[in-house]
C-alpha cells in the first residue's frame, strides 16, 4: 500500500483581504501561457471555500501564507483570516526593512510577541522604494531574524524584481555568508538563474529553495527537478504560488512528473518544510 505523505505549501496567497487585489489582477496568463496548466476555479471566483476544497484535493494540510505591503494586505488581515479557518494556515508576515526600527518592532510584534512563524521579504514589491537583497540600510533586519533564529520567505526571480539584475545570485550569495544563520527560503528559486541559485543552495547551508510556478513546464525547471532528485533533496521546499498557478494541478505535477522516489517526495512535500517551521510530527 502506497505511504500517505503529509503535504505543505510553503507559498499560497489568499482570497482574502487585500489579497483579493492580487486576485482581479490575476487572469490564469502565467498558468495557461507558461505552465500549461487550468485557471483553478477558487481563482475565477475568488472563494476562499474552494481553495481549500482544492487544497484538501491536493493532500495539503497546512498552507505558509506571505504578506505583500505594495498590495495593501495588512499582517492583522492575515492573521485574522487564520484565525477563521484554525490550522490550515501559517502566516509570515510581511517586514518594510526600508522602515528602520518599525520593521525590527513589527518583527517583535507579529512573530516574537505573536503568532508569525517567519518573515516574509519582497524586494520587488515592497511598498515605496524597492532595495536590492544585499543593501545596508536592510541589514539589521536579517541580523535580527538570525539572532532569534525565525526563518525568512524572500521572494525573487526575474520577473520579480524591479529590472533585470545580473547581480542577483551574487547578492543572495553574499546575504547568505554574511549571515549564515539566518534560515532563508527563496520563492520562486530566483529563476532564470537556476544553475546559480541550485549552487548556492548546495554551498551554502542556510538557503533553500521553492521553485513554485517555475518547477512546472518552464525553462529551467529541469534543472530544479534534477536537483532535488540528488544534491538539493533536503533543500527543496514543494511551494503553489497560488493563485499564479493552482495548487492542486501544481502537486499532481511534482507529484507524477518530478520522477522522485517516494522517500524524497516526503522531503519535499513535508519533511524539509516541517524543519524550518518546527513542526512536531
Amino acid at each position: 500500500m502506497k505511504k500517505e505523505i503529509k503535504r505543505i505549501d510553503f507559498r499560497v496567497r489568499v482570497p482574502y483581504g487585500g489579497y483579493l487585489q492580487f486576485f482581479e489582477n490575476e487572469k490564469g496568463g502565467f498558468a495557461k501561457d507558461f505552465c500549461e496548466l487550468p485557471y483553478a476555479k477558487s481563482i475565477e471566483q475568488k472563494s476562499m471555500d474552494l481553495m481549500l476544497q482544492e487544497m484538501e484535493d491536493a493532500d495539503i494540510g497546512l498552507a505558509v501564507v506571505p504578506g505583500r505591503g505594495a498590495l495593501g494586505v495588512t499582517n492583522d488581515e492575515l492573521f485574522e483570516m487564520s484565525h477563521k479557518y484554525p490550522g490550515k494556515f501559517i502566516i509570515f508576515p510581511y517586514i518594510n526593512p526600508l522602515e528602520g526600527k518599525k520593521a525590527l518592532d513589527d518583527i517583535d510584534k507579529y512573530i516574537v510577541c505573536g503568532e508569525g512563524k517567519g518573515a516574509a521579504l519582497e524586494p520587488g514589491f515592497s511598498a515605496g522604494v524597492t532595495y536590492d537583497m544585499d543593501d545596508g540600510r536592510i541589514f539589521p533586519v536579517y541580523q535580527k531574524l538570525q539572532e532569534l533564529q525565525i526563518p525568512v520567505l524572500l521572494t525573487y526571480s526575474s520577473l520579480g524584481l524591479p529590472y533585470m539584475d545580473m547581480d542577483a545570485p551574487k547578492r543572495l550569495d553574499a546575504v547568505a555568508r554574511k549571515f549564515p544563520e539566518l534560515v532563508i527560503v527563496v520563492g520562486h528559486a530566483g529563476w532564470p538563474w537556476t544553475r546559480e541559485h541550485i549552487t548556492i543552495a548546495f554551498m551554502r547551508k542556510n538557503i533553500y529553495l521553492s521553485p513554485d510556478a517555475y518547477g512546472v513546464r518552464v525553462p529551467g525547471s529541469e534543472d530544479y527537478i534534477k536537483a532535488a532528485k540528488t544534491m538539493l533533496q533536503d533543500k527543496m521546499i514543494f511551494g503553489s504560488s497560488y493563485p499564479i498557478i493552482p495548487i492542486k494541478e501544481t502537486a499532481e505535477f511534482v507529484d507524477q512528473q518530478w520522477g522522485l522516489t517516494e522517500e524524497i517526495k516526503e522531503k519535499i512535500f513535508y519533511k524539509n518544510a516541517a524543519r524550518l517551521l518546527k513542526l512536531e510530527d
